[in-house]
């Protein structure tokens, strides 16, 4: 947990609002979905939309950041983020979970 139950709530009602938005895709990926194909849970993929421009992955770290911009290792956390999002639960169950969760007493 980060910050207050308060907080928490009120992020949680945020992420309801932006689900809503048609270029926004929110899945809760249970702790019991299973085993994670990467141990390292902070990575974004960056795309662009000029095709000549490569993707990179950021990899957020306690020491240090860092960018990896070789094509098979852009695939490879592709791959991964795609894996994960099957193991998640669909974005109508998700939405379900965060609303549970949003409303919950203090």
């Amino acid at each position: 947990m980060a910050g207050s139950q308060d907080i928490m709530r009120a992020q949680m009602r945020s992420l309801l609002e932006m689900s809503e938005r048609p270029n926004v895709s929110v899945q809760v990926l249970p702790f019991g979905a299973g085993v994670l194909p990467v141990t390292n849970n902070k990575f974004i993929i960056l795309t662009f939309g000029q095709p000549a421009v490569p993707g990179v992955v950021f990899i957020e770290s306690l020491t240090g950041d860092l960018y990896l911009d070789r094509p098979e290792d852009v695939e490879l956390y592709q791959g991964c983020f795609r894996l994960m999002g099957q193991m998640a639960l669909g974005e109508e169950e998700s939405r379900g979970i965060i609303a549970t969760v949003a409303a919950r007493p203090r």
